[in-house]
């Protein structure tokens, strides 16, 4: 019994190992550091009127490919993200190993997917810039309502899902996970949030039209708790090239677990190429929300200006961003930021 126990151990091993042999592993990185101002026109938001300081984030990608003895492709990889933490918020240590994580399966334009912040999605504006958006510079802080990350938002949590390219158009895709949230405990513990689960349906492509991109997705949350609305987003966005003129807008609905929550935004902008080295984008932005019972909310808008400088294997970006009401309230007063980003990948 223990000869035959100890032979299958060992052909298991053996198995796994020759799965290794004809993979080709590679693994690359990127590195940017950046400079922000942040002026505000009021200091009742927890905020100084005035800050300024360095953020920085860096990250390795490791990626594995080969085929199954089937002869099916497949794709795995993950990537550790490492973000400045000199805030309270001590982003760092969450944010380390949740980036990109999974293992891809392939059988011609069909693309199962397992893992995290992998899988298309809609926290990606489509607006043609530069450098970054308002939405990716202020980054959920200080009081500013205007974010890509919408409804469920389901790409940030573990789950499972199926990419379909459509030659010449594009690439469906549906995405489910069974708790929003999740994005992975020890192997062998499970870890629960009690968020419920969620999924999320798009498309992104050019739909046969050279020159255009185009972005549709829905997605929805269902909330474990009966005191609250299940979350739930559209995000709808389209960019078109002609020579070095590019334009496009985005569009987000955005229905929150709470009224308040509830919110619509659009942006719209363009970037043009002046040189091969040099670009310049110009992004308007405007969102609205319903009306909270004893609150007198406002539109919150602004713009967000932006220059690229491209010197090889390094990138110069600079941003200047205005914010008007931000949060949809007149009493949190507006805030302008200004960025320099250098990047590099390797």
């Amino acid at each position: 019994m223990n000869k035959k126990l100890l032979a299958s151990t060992a052909l298991v091993g053996s198995l796994m190992l020759a799965g290794s042999v004809n993979a080709q592993t590679s693994i690359t990185g990127s590195l940017a550091i950046v400079y922000q101002g942040l002026s505000n026109s009021k200091d009742n938001v927890g905020t100084q009127k005035s800050q300024q300081g360095f953020g920085r984030e860096s990250q390795v990608n490791v990626t594995n490919k080969g085929k199954l003895n089937t002869g099916t492709d497949y794709v795995a990889g993950f990537s550790l993200e490492f973000d400045g933490n000199s805030s309270a918020s001590a982003t760092e240590v969450t944010s380390i190993s949740n980036e990109n994580l999974y293992i891809d399966f392939i059988t011609g334009n069909t693309t199962l997917t397992v893992g995290v912040d992998h899988v298309q999605n809609s926290a990606n504006l489509v607006t043609p810039t530069a450098y970054g958006s308002a939405a990716g510079v202020f980054d959920g802080q200080h009081s500013v309502a205007f974010t890509d990350a919408v409804g469920a938002n389901p790409k940030e949590s573990m789950g499972v899902g199926i990419m379909q390219t459509i030659p010449g158009a594009g690439r469906l895709s549906a995405y489910f996970v069974p708790e929003r949230g999740d994005v992975g405990n020890r192997d062998t513990r499970i870890g629960t949030t009690g968020e419920g689960s969620a999924f999320e349906i798009g498309f992104r492509g050019n739909a046969g039209v050279n020159g255009l991109d185009v972005k549709a997705f829905y997605n929805k949350g269902k909330k474990a708790d009966t005191l609250s609305d299940d979350p739930n987003a559209v995000s709808l966005g389209f960019a078109y090239k002609i020579g070095a003129l590019s334009f496009g807008a985005d569009r987000l609905v955005n229905d929150g677990p709470l009224n308040a929550d509830e919110k619509k935004s659009y942006m719209f902008g363009a970037a043009y190429n002046v040189s091969k080295d040099i670009a310049v984008s110009a992004h308007r932005f405007t969102g609205k929300t319903e009306a909270v019972p004893g609150v007198s909310n406002t539109d919150e808008n602004g713009y967000h200006l932006a220059v690229g400088y491209n010197l090889g294997p390094v990138a110069l970006g600079a941003t200047f961003t205005r914010v008007d009401n931000r949060g949809f309230l007149a009493s949190n007063g507006d805030a302008e930021l200004f960025t320099v980003a250098l990047s590099t990948n390797f």
